[in-house]
C-alpha cells in the first residue's frame, strides 16, 4: 500500500467519525463543497464531554520512500467551554503515543472539526518529508480539491441502529 492510500484511510476515518458522531453535520447541507463540510461544519457542538479515540494503521510498501508502517491511536478530549456557551467546546488532541506523540491544545471555544485540520497538517508534514515539496503547496492543492473537484452528495448510513444522513 502506498503512503497516499494510507493517508486516504486516515482522512476517511477522521471525516466519517466526525460526521457520524455529530447530528449537527446534517444542518450544514446548505454548504456545497467538501472543504466546508469537512473543516467548517460545527461538528463539535453536538459532542458530549468525554473522549473520542481514533485507532490508526498506516501501512507503506516502501519505508525508504514513505516511512515506517505503524499502528497507533489518537484521542480527542472534549470539555464544555469555560465560556459557558452551549455550542462551543474546549479540547485537547493527543495525536499518537510514545515518541511519535504530540498534544495539541488546549483549544478553547471551538466547534469546528479540528481533528481533520490536525490530521491534514500531520499528513502535509509527512508529504514534505517523504515526497519533498512545500507543505503550503500541498495544503492548497488538498483544499482546492476538496473545494473544487469533489462531488458532495447526501447518503444514508445505519449507525448504532439508527439511520444517519
Amino acid at each position: 500500500m502506498s503512503y497516499i492510500s494510507g493517508a486516504r484511510a486516515v482522512w476517511a476515518a477522521a471525516v466519517v467519525a466526525a460526521v457520524l458522531l455529530s447530528p449537527s453535520a446534517q444542518a450544514t447541507s446548505d454548504q456545497k463543497d467538501a472543504q466546508s463540510l469537512i473543516f467548517d461544519a460545527p461538528y463539535l457542538e453536538a459532542l458530549p464531554t468525554g473522549k473520542v479515540v481514533y485507532s490508526l494503521e498506516i501501512k507503506t510498501s516502501n519505508k525508504e520512500t514513505f516511512g515506517e508502517s505503524f499502528t497507533d491511536q489518537a484521542t480527542l478530549n472534549i470539555l464544555p467551554s469555560k465560556s459557558g456557551a452551549a455550542d462551543l467546546r474546549d479540547i485537547t488532541f493527543d495525536m499518537f503515543t510514545g515518541e511519535r506523540g504530540r498534544t495539541h491544545g488546549p483549544m478553547t471555544n471551538t466547534k469546528h472539526n479540528i481533528v481533520a485540520a490536525l490530521f491534514l497538517e500531520w499528513d502535509l508534514s509527512r508529504m514534505k518529508r517523504y515526497i519533498k515539496g512545500e507543505a503550503t503547496y500541498f495544503r492548497n492543492r488538498v483544499r482546492e480539491a476538496f473545494r473544487d473537484k469533489t462531488k458532495v452528495e447526501e447518503v444514508k448510513l445505519t449507525y448504532e441502529g439508527r439511520e444517519v444522513k
